[in-house]
């Protein structure tokens, strides 16, 4: 690792250190908060699409000013990483959005863990650890976590669990399923979350925020959907949700409750077991936080 700059930033309440280095052959980008204390947590914030990291700096620095340790990086092949320009990237996509998407989201979501390591020993800080983003950022936020049980909390905007994106629709035209090579498909069969539920048995906080409007990531509901249960929750509403995945496409929609009891449903009513998850567990283990 070798900082390649920092820089002093103050606004009317704060005063936030910004910085660049490099992890090994990731380029980095951080704000720090006035104070950096081993009490403090970290957010890594990832760009959307192709976009440079530099992008999301007005995020980080609103995290900083909240006292976050915040970061963000350029993933494999997006931002200043990227080997071609972001439309041509693109039209490549759209043509087949299997094989040149899923190495870059599976490469993504391995760096994300790189870059925590190096984040936590670099400022001193410990987890539960925090990662979000927008649309491909999102995409790979989501998939990190299933990599990372230090990784407690996911902000997806604009993002999506189901890397085949079904129904993904782009100016109005729906995207073929495309066909993915050998070395697409080992990142989709390991990480793709959709289709690697155990992965997420450690139960991270995963919130998802995506337009009504949006054809791109979720104009159909993934084949697997859970909620995780609240006590504000009723039967009536959760009653609805599930009927509304339903109606959107899903195939399963799984119950998690704080005791960590899971209940599996397909359109018909409960399952004793899920079909798609065959061999998940009724019961796994939660630890909630302290507040």
């Amino acid at each position: 690792m070798q900082n390649t700059y920092t820089n002093t930033m103050t606004t009317s309440s704060n005063l936030l250190r910004t910085g660049y280095s490099k992890v090994e052959q990731i380029p980095v980008m951080w704000v720090l908060p006035k104070e950096v204390t081993p009490q403090c947590k970290l957010v890594i914030w990832l760009a959307g699409g192709f976009s440079k990291m530099e992008t999301v700096l007005p995020i980080l620095e609103l995290l900083a000013l909240a006292g976050y340790v915040a970061v963000s990086f350029d993933s494999w092949e997006r931002g200043s990483r990227a080997t071609e320009e972001p439309d041509v990237v693109a039209t490549r996509a759209w043509a087949n959005f299997p094989l040149v998407a899923f190495p870059i989201l599976g490469n993504g979501a391995l760096e994300v863990l790189r870059v925590v390591d190096w984040a936590a020993k670099e400022f001193n800080l410990s987890a539960p650890f925090a990662v979000g983003g927008r649309s491909l950022g999102g995409d790979i936020a989501v998939a990190a976590a299933e990599l990372d049980p230090r990784i407690a909390c996911v902000a997806a905007i604009v993002a999506t669990p189901d890397w085949k994106r079904p129904g993904m629709h782009v100016d109005g035209v729906l995207i073929g399923e495309g066909q993915p090579d050998a070395y697409a498909s080992y990142f989709y069969n390991r990480i793709n979350p959709i289709t690697n539920p155990r992965s997420y048995a450690h139960c991270p906080a995963i919130l998802f925020e995506c337009g009504a409007d949006d054809e791109l990531e979720l104009s159909q509901a993934p084949e697997l959907c859970v909620e995780i249960l609240s006590p504000n929750n009723s039967s009536k509403e959760i009653s609805s949700k599930r009927k509304l995945y339903f109606e959107r496409g899903a195939l399963e929609v799984w119950t998690c409750d704080l005791n960590g009891t899971v209940k599996f449903y397909n359109p018909e009513g409960e399952l004793e077991r899920s079909v798609l998850a065959i061999g998940f567990p009724k019961l796994v283990a939660i630890e909630i936080p302290e507040s």
